[in-house]
């Protein structure tokens, strides 16, 4: 919003609500004491506050639990109480880091249905190591490295360069270098490897699997890997 974040501190704050990887609740206040304060900060009205608090907590299955002391509370509940504490004051702006952490998998499926109803009303950015969730969520794509930007992008953009490649890995009963130079020269293998009895290869569609399958048919195949690339093969590249 082109504002100066030094000046004009107390605007700013009330634009971005914030969720830390690890839990700042007040050990002491229930979950919803500790949401009542946030909005207190942020002088949102009673009756903001009560059809927030009950969207929310509803939607983050919490709502039974709003009256427990935080302490008393496992970290994957008070992890959705921060955040509707951050969306308390409806910030355009919502910085989330790790927000799924400690989360069974009922819990994360909840709060990631919650951020994509929100998704065209705020712009969130979501600092997070599980690549499934960046991939399956993100408009754009930011990978850092050593404090710096490696990759922008969405994701099909960053993925150009691997897009429609499929990861495949066979294992042989044997894989003698001479069988290893006949697939490695088949033509539409890409990247040849091996690690003892394992052939690992790139491949632009699935079919090449068949190409492989002329040359080895006299050969003992174990077992077969097949995966399309992601995120991860696309960091591990670099």
């Amino acid at each position: 919003n082109g504002l100066d974040m030094q000046k004009r501190r107390s605007k700013t704050r009330q634009l971005i609500g914030f969720v830390p990887h690890e839990t700042d609740l007040d050990p002491w206040l229930s979950l919803e004491q500790n949401i009542k304060f946030s909005s207190l900060l942020f002088n949102v009205s009673d009756l903001d506050y009560k059809n927030r608090i009950k969207i929310y907590s509803d939607n983050l299955g919490i709502t039974s639990y709003m009256g427990e002391i935080a302490s008393q509370v496992s970290y994957g509940i008070q992890k959705r109480a921060m955040l509707v504490r951050a969306l308390i004051h409806n910030p355009e702006i919502l910085v989330l880091d790790e927000p799924t952490g400690f989360m069974d998998a009922p819990s994360v499926r909840l709060t990631w249905d919650l951020l994509k109803k929100i998704k065209g009303e705020k712009s969130i950015i979501y600092v997070s190591n599980a690549l499934i969730e960046v991939e399956q969520a993100h408009d754009r794509i930011l990978v850092f490295k050593d404090g710096k930007i490696i990759m922008d992008g969405s994701l099909d953009k960053l993925l150009e360069s691997t897009l429609d490649y499929h990861q495949f890995q066979i294992e042989f009963d044997v894989l003698t270098d001479d069988l290893y130079k006949s697939l490695s020269n088949v033509a539409t293998v890409v990247s040849p490897s091996r690690i003892s009895n394992i052939f690992h290869f790139y491949g632009r569609e699935r079919s090449v699997f068949f190409d492989i399958v002329k040359v080895a048919s006299e050969n003992l195949m174990i077992d077969l890997n097949v995966k399309k690339l992601g995120l991860r093969d696309l960091m591990d590249s670099e």
